[in-house]
């Protein structure tokens, strides 16, 4: 073994070409991908052992072990063939791309400084670290101030959407065979969004196991036929703002090597905004269930969600100036409402003019639209009248 091999796992069979040449530069571009799926992610290449395969693999093993800090290298006895044999085990999957072209908001920001991004970061907190002789590594969280960054939006008048919608409860049906499935544990469709909840986006979505009063307030029958009033009691039961009812049906193909799913979507939402339908066909290239498949269809329902939301509650960038009287019972009221208005992303500061046992006089300033404005109060339990500007605890 050559002198310039670096610590090979002690495993027999193993084999190992190490070239007596200097280190070329390609080996250092070579170990980039290796770096980018371990420093890059805050972890450390030592405590991993670094398996090479391939025609080439091997020969360059060693030499990017040695750069990148990691004690052992593992090659397979047919490290070629090895790398095919991958491949046929693997998964086929297929992948639709489409190009789109747009001109995305975020093209006008351009290159940002770093000192300029420095000024958004209100803190920088240490979850981890690691030091060794040549590298740190770090897992931070960087917390940014949420106001800079909308300042920075509006003075460079850039559209953006900050408001975050109240929660939707998901309804996922299930069309099988002529059999439609919503609260039975044989619906596969409604056990993938339990399993996997999902809170983040501008709009939550939650979903429900199945309580007595779900089954009182809505059944399959009820669920195809869409019963508003129903709906709206079971929005109500599980406290969010309306409902979607995702229908997953299996249909017909001819074509047996793949099945073909309908998706349909409708959102009904119950504190006055208007009911939104959309209907789309999604092909999947198998002959039998995964999680995966089902996985790509919710990630398709919550796409489409977080885009219309966001479509609707674009905020323009002029500032806008608005005197409102806020009406309420006590003291404790008017605290919990100043406070909620703080907390509205799209209103920049509010200052009090006049105040009395029952009512205050406030201007704000803020982002958007009255229109926008009232969403963004009614999402905080707030409801807000476009005539008398008037602003009230909702009821």
């Amino acid at each position: 073994m050559s002198k310039n091999a670096y610590h090979l796992h002690p495993i027999k069979q193993l084999f190992l070409y190490s070239a007596k040449l200097p280190l070329p530069s390609r080996i250092k571009t070579g170990s980039l991908p290796v770096r980018s799926i371990t420093v890059e992610r805050g972890l450390d290449p030592s405590d991993f052992t670094l398996c090479a395969y391939g025609g080439a693999g091997p020969m360059h093993a060693c030499w990017i072990a040695k750069q990148l800090g990691i004690p052992s290298v593992l090659i397979p006895i047919a490290p070629g063939q090895f790398s095919a044999l991958g491949i046929l085990l693997s998964q086929i999957r297929h992948d639709l791309v489409r190009t789109v072209s747009s001109n995305l908001p975020y093209k006008k920001i351009g290159s940002i400084k770093i000192n300029k991004i420095l000024e958004f970061v209100n803190a920088i907190e240490i979850q981890s670290e690691k030091t060794t002789s040549n590298r740190y590594i770090g897992n931070l969280t960087i917390i940014f101030s949420e106001n800079k960054i909308l300042r920075y939006l509006n003075n460079n008048n850039i559209k953006f959407t900050s408001l975050k919608s109240k929660p939707l409860l998901i309804l996922p049906i299930y069309k099988f065979a002529g059999v439609t499935y919503l609260w039975e544990k044989k619906n596969i469709w409604r056990n993938v969004w339990i399993k996997n909840s999902n809170n983040d986006g501008l709009i939550p979505i939650k979903s429900s196991e199945g309580k007595f009063s779900d089954f009182i307030y809505f059944n399959q029958d009820q669920a195809v036929k869409k019963n508003l009033s129903n709906l709206e009691l079971l929005a109500k039961s599980h406290n969010t703002t309306g409902v979607l009812i995702a229908i997953l049906k299996k249909k017909y193909n001819r074509d047996k090597s793949k099945m073909l799913f309908n998706l349909n979507l409708s959102i009904y939402r119950f504190d006055g905004e208007e009911t939104s339908n959309f209907e789309d066909t999604i092909e999947i290239y198998s002959n039998e269930y995964s999680d995966t498949i089902l996985n790509d269809a919710k990630n398709k329902v919550e796409l489409f969600v977080n885009q219309q939301w966001k479509a609707a509650n674009v905020i323009t960038s002029q500032k806008k100036f608005e005197k409102i009287t806020v009406f309420f019972n006590n003291l404790n009221d008017w605290i919990n409402i100043k406070k909620t208005i703080s907390d509205i992303s799209i209103i920049d500061k509010f200052n009090v003019k006049n105040f009395s046992h029952n009512k205050a006089i406030i201007f704000l300033s803020f982002s958007g639209n009255l229109n926008q404005l009232k969403v963004a109060f009614k999402q905080s339990d707030l409801d807000f009248d476009l005539n008398s500007k008037k602003l009230n605890l909702a009821k």
